[in-house]
């Protein structure tokens, strides 16, 4: 057999193609408040600056209920990311469709609780509380015999030199005598 010196063409390799990865999700900050859209009959719309990325401002729609949300996020300087808050969506126009960015339909503020009227005091129940504790039993006690002695002894402080001294002694004398029973 007969060998060839010639060397045969050789194909340069190809490099290996990678996989596209997917793109890196938004994250844009709100800069302004919603506004109704003239474009999109029944929505908002509000600016949006890229966080993570050199893209031009867009607008993301939002419903009327939203609206409130939106703005206490703008105030908050909350950042959306793309595909937690907002996405890309279909919507049909007059001209077939288009894609859209739409504020997810789960952030909206919650309906205000109904404000209920404050309690004045004469609608605050009176609750006869219990001491537990025994030193607390025996403070109570000690005060509820001074205030029922001071009102037994009150019409004498109008007699002269009956003084605070002796009514004190008065008082500290009653409750002892009312301990020994």
């Amino acid at each position: 057999m007969i060998e060839s010196t010639v060397t045969t063409a050789r194909h340069k390799p190809t490099p290996k193609r990678s996989k596209k990865e997917p793109p890196i999700p938004a994250i844009v900050k709100i800069v302004g408040e919603p506004s109704l859209s003239s474009k999109d009959e029944g929505w908002y719309y509000f600016w949006a600056e890229h966080q993570n990325s050199k893209r031009k401002d867009w607008s993301i729609l939002c419903t009327e209920e939203q609206i409130d949300w939106v703005v206490e996020q703008m105030q908050d300087n909350v950042q959306l990311i793309e595909g937690t808050h907002f996405a890309d969506k279909r919507m049909r126009t007059e001209d077939g469709y288009v894609t859209r960015s739409v504020l997810a339909e789960e952030f909206q503020t919650d309906e205000p609780a109904e404000e209920e009227q404050p309690m004045t005091w004469q609608e605050v129940p009176v609750v006869a509380q219990t001491p537990q504790n025994p030193v607390i039993d025996k403070a109570s006690e000690l005060f509820n015999n001074f205030l029922v002695t001071r009102k037994r002894f009150e019409n004498s402080a109008s007699i002269q030199g009956f003084d605070d001294l002796i009514f004190r002694s008065v008082v500290s004398a009653s409750i002892s005598c009312e301990r020994t029973r």
